[in-house]
């Protein structure tokens, strides 16, 4: 921890409060953060640097400047008007949240470097190949990797979250400003790289997600977007893990969530289309009979006959 250089524009946001800010989110984390000015510099930090990050300086063949990634993803995150998860070159997980005044980006506070994986051999392999370190550094490489602390996507979203909050807290009147953006752009602009292997905890989570919310209006970018993940990207990595596309997915929840509802006669069949998420009963019928072989009218009378 050390003082404060404000670097800030004077009538933007306060140096005590920048400092308050951060510690209170290390304290209550344990994850390291830092407030970055408009030029990417840094203006006040919590918590130690892993021993990792000044290896992979040492060893890469260029000079990578850490405070040209963080502006870069902070300034993405303005764009976005939300917080924003990126890797940078060292393949290591950050999250960054805006500061704002009058609309113009003024600074940052960014979390991390962490992990949301265990680290494995296709990993650190990819590491070494993007950015050129000769194998006979991947042990050593590995002793450090292993430093880094590994969290949860499912957590990494939460503190994201909170680090978002925290941000606004610094600039309440321009909540509205970074709403205006989030409103504009419906998915990230980078991908979050992790190795196909450890995908499972995000699919799961993605899933999660569909079946808390088939009823509503989602979209393959807002799941996309809970995850963390480039759309297209997310598409292909679900296909890939359950067999089926986003769509297929969705509507096959909300085909058996309204096999339940059809069996109560006080719903009519227009109704349960909508409760299950479906703006009408005509593709609601069309998809139900693809899925199951039958028409919704047809599903209810075979088995209320049963009943």
């Amino acid at each position: 921890m050390g003082e404060v250089s404000y670097l800030f524009d004077r009538n933007s946001v306060d140096k005590d409060v920048i400092a308050e800010s951060v510690k209170a989110y290390y304290v209550s984390t344990g994850i390291t953060v830092a407030a970055i000015d408009r030029h990417g510099n840094l203006v006040y930090s919590c918590g130690k640097c892993p021993e990792f990050c000044e290896f992979f300086q040492k060893c890469t063949q260029v000079v990578h400047t850490c405070h040209q990634e963080h502006l870069k993803g902070s300034k993405i995150a303005k764009r976005l008007g939300d917080d924003y998860v990126f890797t940078c070159s060292a393949g290591l997980v950050h999250f960054t949240s805006p500061i704002v005044a009058g609309k113009a980006f003024c600074g940052a506070l960014i979390a991390g470097p962490i992990l949301m994986t265990e680290p494995d051999d296709f990993a650190v392999d990819g590491i070494l190949a993007k950015n050129k370190i000769p194998v006979v550094n991947k042990a050593e490489l590995w002793n450090h990797l292993n430093a880094v602390p590994v969290i949860p996507p499912a957590r990494v979203r939460y503190l994201s979250k909170l680090l978002f909050i925290t941000a606004c807290s610094l600039m309440p009147e321009e909540k509205f400003a970074l709403r205006e953006s989030r409103e504009r752009v419906k998915q990230q602009a980078e991908n979050i790289y992790i190795p196909d292997s450890k995908n499972s905890e995000l699919i799961k989570l993605a899933l999660n997600y569909i079946n808390d919310n088939y009823n509503q209006r989602i979209t393959l970018d807002s799941v996309a977007s809970f995850v963390h993940l480039n759309a297209s990207y997310f598409c292909g990595l679900l296909k890939k893990e359950i067999g089926i596309g986003f769509s297929d997915y969705l509507n096959k929840v909300r085909i058996e969530k309204s096999k339940q509802l059809l069996l109560d006669i006080k719903h009519s069949i227009s109704e349960v289309a909508f409760l299950v998420g479906f703006e009408n009963q005509s593709y609601y019928s069309k998809v139900f009979k693809k899925v199951t072989g039958n028409t919704p009218r047809e599903f209810r009378e075979c088995h209320l006959c049963k009943g």
